[in-house]
Order: structure tokens, then C-alpha cells, then sequence
């Protein structure tokens, strides 16, 4: 019989569903650590780039002067949908929006009861 669909992916598929109808295209280029050089004695990078949509904005601390220490103007929170992507999120990443290329510097995975909804990055130039 036909699995039921509890609320938890059904919170994640109408994020997927949201994001995809008002977020904007993306490039997500999850960078790992490729394999080692023994002539040059470096760890070279391997990049994979994810074409997805996702909310992009900046950050707002009306009268909170403490993250004003943490938060640069020109710093992007952007959000993902945790479902359809084939990737998770992690700080050193990059995403690409309209041409200007962010560095992740930290994700914070948003849930649905046991699963992950959403994530929602630091991103900075």
C-alpha cells in the first residue's frame, strides 16, 4: 500500500515547492577536498556546481548592536530547500548570485520533527 506522508515531508515539500516558485537561480559549487600531490605536497580541491533556486536577502538587527560584531553589510542570508538538492550545505562552500561569488561561513539546517526542512547560510564576499 502507498506510503503515508507524514508532516515532516510535507513541510519539506512545501518548502521545495515555495523556494522553487519565488527564489531566485542560484550556482552552489560544494568545494571538498580532492586527493594528495606527493610532487607538490598539496591537497588539490575538487568543486561540484548545483544549479538551484533559493530566498536571498541581507541581514536586519534593529537596535541589536551585538551581531552588528558578526554581520557585514554586504553578508547575504541565503535559504535553501533541504529536499531536491543533492548536496548539504556546508561552511567553505560557495554560492554564486548574480555574479558576485559568496563563501558559506556557517549553515544553520532548520526541521521539520526528524527531518531538515531548510538551511539557511551565511553567506560573505
Amino acid at each position: 500500500y502507498p506510503a503515508r506522508m507524514t508532516l515532516d515531508t510535507k513541510a519539506r515539500a512545501t518548502a521545495q515547492r515555495l523556494i522553487a516558485k519565488y527564489g531566485k537561480a542560484v550556482s552552489y559549487t560544494s568545494v571538498a577536498d580532492g586527493s594528495y600531490d606527493p610532487n607538490s605536497g598539496t591537497v588539490g580541491q575538487g568543486e561540484t556546481v548545483h544549479n538551484v533556486k533559493a530566498l536571498v536577502g541581507g541581514y536586519s538587527f534593529p537596535g541589536d548592536r551585538f551581531m552588528l560584531d558578526f554581520i557585514r553589510g554586504s553578508d547575504r542570508k541565503i535559504t535553501l530547500a533541504a529536499a531536491g538538492i543533492p548536496f548539504i550545505p556546508k561552511a567553505g562552500d560557495k554560492v554564486t548570485v548574480d555574479g558576485e561569488v559568496l563563501t558559506v561561513l556557517s549553515v544553520d539546517p532548520f526541521y521539520s520533527g526528524e527531518l531538515v526542512a531548510t538551511y539557511t547560510l551565511h553567506g560573505r564576499k
